[in-house]
């Protein structure tokens, strides 16, 4: 009777063309306000009901359908969950065990399946999996505990924790063959181990891969020889050993201690250039003239040396400047010290008339003790000494970009585009409305953004930096030499860490082939983003650690009459980021608090400042006094008021 009825059908066919089936992404806005943002950026909420079932960016197709109006976004159909493998802390509900992500906007209750649950303790770190979920299964999140990370009150907890998440190791290499000594191959080296080659670094380091040794000539130039570990003689192309440093692309520092990239026993030891032990180098000898200009030829050969001494970084500049009573063993090391001393004056003098350097910004230093405390974090700036080896590796590396395009075409090269090309009509309008013409043509080349950067550090203060660095590239690896914006240089190579990049390796063998005149496989693409990606996690990671012990080791002071002198580093719309000068911290000032001390407050965060009383400005660059208020320990936030 009804199954044909007009009026029935009618109805039916408005109903169904009022519902449309959507693709989008679950987004999180408030405590159990979720909503659905499909790709043209539109968005419809999601009922109360239905929260439950769906999860911070799971991506999903939903119903859209009219409630009083107003659209909104039923959950159908789970297309690809955002949680999978996972890191959380254990936690219980009503003695069920329950793990509650490591991610600020998952508030989701995550059942799971061990019925140990004496072995567990509220707060551990865990890795787990998830298993099922509302939408697919039409059961309660349910979770599988893959392995124990660490135990609530473990210390070292943000190294565990970080280092899973982005599944990096934690500790060195393994390699299942035993090597004692130096194996045998056919490369012709000379003897140069009575020459004074020393090494200079940190007081603890142990993996050095450079030695120097210096003298003048006749014509009173300086004739620097710069030799670097031959790994090549251990790190066979294609062996175990040459798999795991190219898995692991780079030593990674972090705060406290390092992860080799090589099993300790070659990074530390026999690869390791230490004192008063016969090692084989691949050398690279300059002549750098009397202006400070490198001599376009350079000349590269193996060789054996040892190392008359090692010296450290503030030793060496603690002499030179006449400070404390350190003295070099003997007057040979000391001549040497004068030596480089004086080709590191001259070469920076060199690169700021003719190429780029950056204005020197502080690093911090983690002090802990071996339960994993931070006990206190300090600034600390590179002193001549620093300067001194620093000069003699852009030297090597200089000369290595230009012998493998001569030889070869191509190599690893570190690229640096300076600006982002998008954005350079901004740039010049920034710099043009800050009294400071630039020729937006020339901006994009190397010669314009040299003439740029001289005039910013010529600055008194870091405001304009701060406004256009935004806009920078970052560096990367290419097989082709193209300039090096950052260094003010046409073209850089490295080579002078092979202990400790694999990219270095990897120019090492290419400067072999140019040596001895043998034919090689250019570098794939897969290699080149292997180590883009691998450079790029291990600074995630050491940043994600840095602000978890950050918010550990200042919590403390909350509530105390603490004031930080701090830079304002960036202005934005909801308020101010700064930087805490004598430990590096950042902290975030709300508008709200800004707005209770300044009446006239008014942010311009296009020019990079805020108005605090009448025709007075605070921006970027300025140094202002704050307070800690409030830290969050599971977003590492930490809030701060200004006085």
């Amino acid at each position: 009777m009804f199954k044909n009825n007009p009026i029935l059908l009618k109805i039916k066919k408005e109903i169904s063309s009022k519902e449309i089936n959507i693709e989008g992404v679950i987004k999180y806005y408030k405590k159990n306000y979720f909503f659905l943002e499909k790709k043209s950026k539109k968005f419809y909420k999601i009922p109360l009901s239905f929260t439950k079932k769906v999860m911070y960016n799971d991506k999903i197709i939903a119903n859209i359908s009219k409630i009083n109006n107003k659209k909104i976004a039923i959950p159908k159909k789970l297309i690809s969950p955002f949680l999978k493998r996972f890191i959380g802390r254990i936690s219980f509900k009503k003695k069920l065990l329950i793990i509650i992500p490591d991610n600020y906007y998952i508030n989701n209750i995550i059942f799971l399946n061990s019925k140990k649950n004496n072995k567990f303790y509220e707060g551990d770190w865990i890795l787990a999996e998830m298993k099922y979920y509302p939408l697919r299964d039409n059961k309660s999140f349910y979770a599988k505990i893959i392995s124990f990370i660490a135990s609530k009150n473990n210390l070292f907890a943000p190294w565990f924790v970080i280092l899973k998440k982005y599944n990096l190791d934690l500790n060195e290499p393994i390699i299942s063959n035993s090597i004692n000594s130096i194996p045998k191959d056919k490369i012709i080296r000379k003897d140069l181990t009575k020459l004074n080659f020393i090494t200079i670094d940190n007081s603890n380091t142990k993996d050095i891969d450079d030695a120097v040794y210096i003298y003048k000539n006749n014509k009173n130039e300086f004739i620097l020889n710069i030799a670097i570990s031959d790994s090549n003689t251990w790190i066979k192309e294609g062996s175990e050993l040459d798999f795991i440093a190219k898995n692991r692309g780079f030593t990674n520092y972090l705060p406290g201690f390092s992860i080799p990239m090589l099993p300790r026993i070659f990074s530390d030891n026999l690869c390791s250039l230490k004192p008063n032990e016969i090692r084989p180098v691949l050398i690279c000898k300059v002549k750098i003239h009397l202006d400070g200009k490198i001599d376009d030829k350079s000349y590269f050969f193996y060789a054996w040396i040892k190392s008359k001494a090692k010296l450290d970084y503030e030793n060496v500049s603690n002499w030179l400047e006449n400070k404390k009573k350190w003295n070099p063993p003997n007057n040979e090391i000391s001549n040497q010290i004068i030596l480089l001393n004086n080709l590191a004056k001259l070469r920076i003098k060199w690169r700021k008339n003719n190429e780029s350097i950056f204005k020197e910004k502080l690093n911090y230093y983690f002090n802990m003790n071996k339960f994993g405390s931070i006990t206190n974090i300090f600034p600390i700036s590179r002193r001549i000494a620093n300067y001194m080896i620093e000069e003699s590796m852009i030297i090597a590396n200089i000369c290595a970009a230009r012998i493998l395009k001569k030889k070869l075409g191509f190599g690893l090269y570190n690229v640096h585009k300076g600006f982002n090309k998008n954005f350079l009509k901004k740039i010049v309008n920034i710099l043009k409305k800050n009294n400071i013409l630039v020729n937006y043509s020339k901006l994009s080349t190397l010669s314009g953004f040299c003439k740029l950067r001289k005039k910013i550090n010529n600055m008194k203060t870091s405001y304009i930096d701060s406004l256009i660095s935004k806009f920078q590239t970052s560096s990367y690896i290419k097989i082709y030499p193209e300039p090096h914006f950052g260094l003010g240089l046409e073209m850089y190579a490295t080579w002078t860490s092979p202990i400790r990049r694999y990219s270095d390796i990897i120019n090492h063998r290419l400067l072999y082939s140019c040596i001895y005149k043998k034919k090689i496989i250019k570098p794939s693409n897969k290699i080149i983003k292997h180590l883009i990606e691998c450079k790029k996690k291990n600074k995630i990671v050491k940043k994600n650690i840095q602000n978890w012990l950050y918010a550990r080791f200042l919590k403390p002071i909350i509530g105390k009459n603490i004031y930080y002198k701090s830079e304002i580093f960036q202005v934005i719309n909801n308020g101010i980021k700064v930087k805490i000068i004598n430990n590096g911290a950042m902290a975030f000032i709300p508008n709200f608090f800004i707005k209770k001390k300044f009446k006239d407050f008014l942010i311009d965060q296009e020019n990079g400042m805020f108005k605090i009383k009448k025709n007075k400005y605070l921006k970027q660059g300025d140094l202002i006094d704050i307070k800690i208020i409030y830290i969050c320990m599971k977003k590492h936030l930490i809030i701060a008021n200004i006085f």
